[in-house]
C-alpha cells in the first residue's frame, strides 16, 4: 500500500495517554501488539493509543461505558482510567488519517469513522493495513479521527515506540483529570 500523506508534530508536542491505575508503565506498548488494536494487527508492531486532547480521552472513557450499564458518574475514583501526560522524541511523522485527503489516500472513507455504506464504524480489519504499511514504510505511527465518537470528533494517534522514545511528563488520577 502506497500511502503518501503524512503529517508531522514540532518538539514538546502533548499526546494523552489513558491508563489503568494498576499499570506500572502506562508508556509499555506491548499490549497492542499481542492482542490488537484499530491500527496494529495481532502479533504486530508494539503501538501506543495516544489522545490529542482531554476532550478526546474523555469521548473514549464514554464510548466504552456506552454499551454498559455504568454511567461515567457512576465510575468509582480507583476504578477510573488515569491520564497520563506523554512527550513523544521529536521529530514525529505519521500517515494522515484524519483529513479527507489522507483517508482518500490511505484507502479509507472520508466518512471515517463510519463506513459511508451503513452507517457502521469501520472496523480493525479496514484499518490495520494502513497500520502495517505505516510501520512497514518507517513512519512513527497513525493520526486519524477517533473512532470513539461516530462523528470522528477528536484525534488520535497510534504510535510505534520502537523509532522514537517517549517520556512521561505527569499521571492524573481519574478523580483529578475527570473533573477539570
Amino acid at each position: 500500500m502506497a500511502i503518501v500523506r503524512s503529517v508531522s508534530w514540532p518538539p514538546g508536542s502533548r499526546w494523552l495517554r489513558l491508563a489503568d491505575p494498576s499499570w506500572d508503565d502506562p508508556l509499555d506498548a506491548t499490549f497492542a501488539a499481542r492482542f490488537g488494536g484499530r491500527w496494529t494487527p495481532v502479533g504486530g508492531e508494539p503501538t501506543l493509543y495516544l489522545c490529542a486532547d482531554a476532550p478526546t480521552a474523555w469521548r473514549i472513557v464514554t464510548a466504552r461505558l456506552a454499551s454498559s450499564p455504568v454511567n461515567v458518574e457512576d465510575v468509582r475514583d480507583e476504578a477510573g482510567p488515569d491520564l497520563v501526560d506523554v512527550e513523544l522524541a521529536p521529530p514525529v511523522t505519521a500517515i494522515d488519517a484524519a483529513s479527507n485527503e489522507g483517508l482518500v489516500a490511505a484507502g479509507l472513507p472520508t466518512s471515517y469513522p463510519l463506513d459511508g455504506v451503513d452507517g457502521d464504524v469501520v472496523g480493525h480489519t479496514d484499518c490495520r493495513p494502513v497500520g502495517a504499511a505505516a510501520a512497514a514504510d518507517e513512519f512513527d505511527g497513525v493520526y486519524a479521527r477517533s473512532a470513539a465518537t461516530r462523528d470522528g470528533r477528536g484525534r488520535e494517534l497510534a504510535w510505534f515506540p520502537k523509532r522514537r522514545a517517549a517520556r512521561l511528563r505527569a499521571r492524573s488520577p481519574f478523580t483529578v483529570w475527570s473533573r477539570q
